[in-house]
């Protein structure tokens, strides 16, 4: 007996995390409920790796995710113009922070994120 898993296309929601010039951390988005997504980063994005910070409740402490194989803070390197998945760790929380580990220098930045079922 084999189980299929049927996903409409309903079940997809879009959200932007906005990290601010000479900021490093963007604003939280809810993803409660979701199990797997995508980043879209943008033209204008200046650093080359993305951390993830997680947390129960928006006004929450949003703690670092952690890889569990080495005890690091998951880092995913990152370049302008691509596309990046969003790690599996984080869909046990419900609210999510980016933290570029650089400032964004020259602009505000916009990274659309997809989340799916």
């Amino acid at each position: 007996m084999s189980l299929k898993l049927n996903r409409s296309a309903s079940a997809l929601q879009s959200f932007t995390f906005d990290i601010s010039s000479d900021a490093d951390l963007s604003d939280a988005k809810p993803i409660d409920g979701w199990s797997f997504g995508i980043l879209y980063i943008p033209s204008n994005f200046d650093g080359t790796e993305l951390k993830f910070h997680v947390s129960d409740a928006v006004t929450g402490t949003f703690l670092p995710v952690v890889d569990p194989l080495t005890g690091s803070d998951l880092a995913y390197t990152v370049a302008a113009s691509r596309a990046c998945p969003i790690p599996p760790e984080v869909f046990g929380a419900s609210w999510l922070k980016l933290e570029s580990v650089t400032d964004q220098a020259t602009t505000d930045t916009v990274i659309t994120a997809q989340f799916k079922g």
